[in-house]
């Protein structure tokens, strides 16, 4: 029986019409039809039927989406974006965040606290989570800080935390050793995920020296290891930049310890060369390489050792880029902006394949959160269309974060986003 609210009936069906699924493990990608449902305005589309020929009841409401020349995957999951709000939404906010990343394709975001922010606070965190219900396009999960006020000098309260709903806990290498261990004891007791920026104080920055920053990376990541291997911890190594740190993780992984760790599209699209061409707009933290560690970024990410690729969507203002390359601040977007850069760099000339780049922006990301990873009947429809025919030139006017530090203006790009059925996307 049908049901009207607010002058619309419900349920409500869309149906997708001859499109690609891509299925990362089996490397297939059938032509097929999708039906989704939404049973009513207070609840998700849902995935009603996967099939050839579909057709929603006679009597309902239904939006038909023509498929055909298109892909569909499961909606991607972003581990590292960092949103501004509360604290500097002059930069960005949870409204703008979600906006640009559900026309990047994200169906799940996670959020990263920002330097300027206190997270740890329970009141903070409920502030983040029901302005992200409210305003967000789409879910948005919250990383607390691992240490009190992110200063490291402190553990926070991390039972209390997770009552009031944090995803997982961050540490943005400033927690001392000894603190970092008593963390991954603890947080190896509820199997709580930490994620960890790899970097040691004072030498790892957008400024430090080449080999100092590389040096300093590893040294991180190989005590991180170690811990994790002692204590059991679940460790998610975020932003990895070097090919010294790649190597470290793969052979833990050999090892059997439990970690995994992710990448940003900088760190295989660019090296540290590139400063001298795109200027503040390529400082980023870490700071970017030398050509043998992009190479080794990209070897990890095809044989496995690197998990995800994350946007690591860190907005500034256009007058704080422009300060002298001392001052100004590291980061870039991302958000929409990672997969065109994964085609670019990555598919097109054949480092991987389509089925590798989705599994690394979808199903790798979702499992570590521990959100279904597959677009299967009777789950919620977090569905991304891709046209990977489609060229266009990056303009400001296709980017919806209110910072716009983004390196790729002007660029052309082939393969695009064209619609995203993740909750309230469209």
């Amino acid at each position: 029986m049908s049901a009207r609210v607010n002058g619309a009936v419900y349920p409500r069906y869309t149906l997708i019409t001859h499109v690609r699924l891509i299925d990362p493990p089996t490397h297939q990608n059938e032509d097929c039809d999708l039906l989704l449902i939404r049973e009513s305005a207070s609840t998700p589309t849902q995935i009603a039927s996967i099939g050839v020929g579909l057709k929603p009841p006679a009597d309902a409401p239904v939006t038909r989406v023509r498929g055909t020349g298109l892909y569909a995957c499961r909606s991607f999951v972003d581990l590292h974006m960092h949103v501004c709000e509360p604290g500097a939404m002059y930069k960005e906010d949870l409204r703008t965040a979600t906006v640009a990343a559900a026309s990047g394709g994200f169906g799940d975001v996670l959020a990263i606290p920002s330097p300027s922010v206190i997270w740890n606070e329970e009141e903070t965190l409920d502030y983040i989570r029901s302005n992200a219900a409210a305003a967000g396009r789409i879910p948005v999960r919250v990383a607390a800080h691992l240490t009190r006020g992110g200063a490291g000098k402190e553990l926070c309260d991390i039972d209390a935390l997770l009552l009031h709903g944090a995803a997982a806990f961050y540490d943005d290498g400033v927690a001392s050793p000894a603190l970092l261990y008593a963390a991954m004891e603890r947080l190896s007791r509820s199997d709580t995920l930490l994620l960890l920026r790899a970097r040691t104080a004072g030498v790892t920055n957008a400024a430090a020296p080449l080999k100092a920053a590389r040096a300093a990376e590893a040294a991180a990541v190989a005590s991180a290891l170690s811990m994790a291997e002692i204590t059991g911890c679940r460790l998610h190594l975020t932003v990895i930049s070097t090919g010294l740190s790649v190597d470290l993780i793969r052979a833990a992984k050999a090892r059997g310890v439990r970690v995994t760790c992710d990448t940003a599209p900088q760190y295989f699209a660019l090296t540290r060369a590139d400063l001298l061409y795109y200027g503040n707009l390529a400082k980023v933290d870490p700071p970017l390489c030398s050509v043998a560690d992009r190479d080794a970024i990209i070897a990890g990410l095809a044989d496995g050792t690197i998990d995800c690729i994350v946007s690591d969507h860190t907005p500034e203002t256009a007058a704080d880029k422009r300060k002298a390359a001392a001052d100004a601040p590291a980061g870039m977007i991302g958000l929409q902006t990672v997969f065109a850069l994964g085609m670019r760099e990555l598919v097109i000339p054949g480092r991987l394949d389509l089925y590798r780049l989705i599994e690394l922006l979808s199903q790798n990301p979702a499992r570590i959160l521990g959100l279904p990873d597959a677009v299967t009947v009777g789950r919620e429809a977090k569905i991304t269309l891709l046209d990977l025919s489609r060229e266009y030139t990056l303009t400001s006017a296709l980017l919806d974060s209110r910072s716009q530090n983004c390196p790729w203006m002007g660029q052309t790009f082939q393969g695009i986003v064209k619609r995203n059925f993740s909750r309230n996307a469209e």
